[in-house]
């Protein structure tokens, strides 16, 4: 079989929230906000004015982080997914049974063996930012040796192409 004739045959794949993922990101959120705080708060401290008394600081450095971490949690929530190859077009459907299925172009942004982070662009135009989604092993061990390969066998367009 020539690289030509490979064909990556339908699959689907149902994405759950995932509490690791959620985790990471308010843990991200965290530390760039108290990252953000000690930046500001040196500024401070060398200006030829404080900003802020000592006690504002200690309170924005007690708060901030926990609050970016809350707001990491929440952002990162989604509703249930369904990421589907249907030998043609990658297509994205959230939250199941909706009808509100769109066409979309993926590419593997990051591989690491048994994670992943997949870029999506949807179809509707330049102008939408694209999504992103982390996928692990451990939370679709059944779907993984298929995703991969259709992944990497599916053609990296999308259905708004001309030759799809």
């Amino acid at each position: 079989m020539t690289a030509l004739s490979r064909h990556a045959s339908a699959f689907e794949l149902r994405i759950e929230p995932d509490r690791a993922m959620r985790g990471a990101t308010a843990l991200v959120a965290a530390l760039g906000a108290a990252a953000l705080l000690a930046a500001l708060n040196s500024h401070s401290r060398v200006a030829d004015a404080a900003w802020l008394p000592a006690s504002a600081w200690w309170g924005l450095t007690l708060l901030g982080p926990p609050l970016a971490a809350g707001l990491g949690w929440r952002l990162a929530r989604h509703a249930p997914l369904r990421l589907r190859w249907d030998g043609r077009a990658w297509w994205l459907r959230s939250p199941e049974g909706a009808a509100d299925e769109r066409p979309l172009r993926l590419t593997v942004a990051i591989d690491l063996g048994t994670w992943l982070l997949l870029r999506l662009h949807a179809a509707r135009g330049p102008l939408w930012p694209p999504r992103y989604l982390a996928l692990a092993r451990a939370a679709h061990p059944a779907a993984w040796p298929g995703l991969r390969a259709t992944l990497f066998t599916a053609p990296q367009r999308g259905a708004d192409d001309d030759d799809v």
